[in-house]
């Protein structure tokens, strides 16, 4: 037993005068697995049930105009590339074939045939497997990705623990802790008219635009949303989130041809709720809120008594 090369099958149709035997001892030397025929037929039909074939055809086999045998492959294997083994005086009848990348030509009346025609299988055998190795790679990147959101959604379950931490954080120190949520507008109309793509690239845009301005650990992305945690009291707050409106709509002018509408809603802790379960859900209902009367603004909650220090500032917007 020789070692193997390839994974593939060296499929082959000789002409009646060619050393069958020869050839076969030839590329089985060289590590393949080898399959020779004479009679086309036979070839045609062993064909349909081979794995990995590279099919190398002699023309002297041919018992037909090659266009007929080209569509016969074509029906058996289509698009399958082939090898040609041919006199240089048949290369004009082949060039057609060798410029749509269908086949290779190699030249029969020069000496090391059969050490060119294993040059061109293994160029044939590389290439194959090369595209298989990006195939798999594909396959293991949507794998990863594929973790990737299964990870997210873990974390979508954790980003409640995350806010009740910081909640309790911020109460120890006494500083404000805000949380920000910000959504497009018209997500159905932008569908209809530019195409989800387009939708896409607005919320890509707009993360984007948030990671910029606030930093990767302070930015969550929830059910279309995107949270935003702050030690920021509500007015400073306030001013950030419309200044981001502001720069989303020339920036997604700019990009995507059209004025990007956007809606936020916020909460401060121990100002608008004295429990970190509520300021989600605070945040969105205003969203709701402002996306109701047209969108475009930010909502805020009403206060609740007692602020950081016990008291309601003035300036919650």
């Amino acid at each position: 037993m020789y070692e193997r090369r390839h994974f593939h099958t060296v499929f082959a149709l000789l002409g009646p005068g060619s050393d069958r035997e020869g050839t076969q001892q030839f590329f089985e030397q060289a590590g393949y697995q080898v399959q020779v025929f004479k009679n086309p037929e036979v070839f045609f039909e062993e064909l349909k049930t081979v794995q990995n074939p590279i099919v190398v055809l002699e023309t002297l086999a041919l018992r037909y105009k090659l266009s007929e045998w080209v569509q016969a492959l074509a029906q058996v294997r289509a698009q399958l590339p082939w090898i040609v083994v041919a006199p240089i005086g048949q290369y004009s009848i082949l060039a057609s074939y060798q410029n749509r990348g269908l086949v290779e030509f190699v030249q029969n009346d020069q000496p090391y045939v059969l050490e060119r025609l294993l040059w061109a299988v293994d160029r044939h055998a590389r290439k194959e497997e090369m595209q298989m190795s990006l195939r798999r790679m594909q396959e293991e990147l949507i794998i990863a990705r594929q973790s990737q959101l299964l990870q997210e959604e873990n974390e979508v379950q954790d980003f409640s623990t995350l806010v009740e931490k910081k909640f309790r954080e911020h109460w120890l120190v006494q500083k404000p802790f805000t949380l920000l949520a910000l959504a497009l507008d018209d997500e159905k109309e932008v569908i209809e008219f530019w195409g989800l793509e387009t939708l896409k690239k607005a919320q890509d845009l707009l993360l984007d635009l948030c990671v910029r301005r606030w930093g990767l650990r302070d930015v969550q992305t929830l059910d279309g949303r995107v949270y935003v945690m702050l030690s920021q009291a509500t007015n400073d707050v306030l001013k950030e989130a419309v200044d981001l409106q502001a720069q989303l709509q020339e920036q997604g002018r700019q990009a995507l041809g059209f004025r990007v509408s956007l809606s936020g809603g916020l909460a401060e802790s121990h100002i608008h709720t004295h429990q970190a379960s509520e300021l989600r859900r605070l945040a969105d209902e205003a969203i709701r809120h402002m996306q109701a009367k047209g969108g475009g603004r930010v909502g805020i909650p009403r206060v609740v008594r007692g602020g950081v220090r016990g008291d309601v500032p003035k300036d919650v917007g």
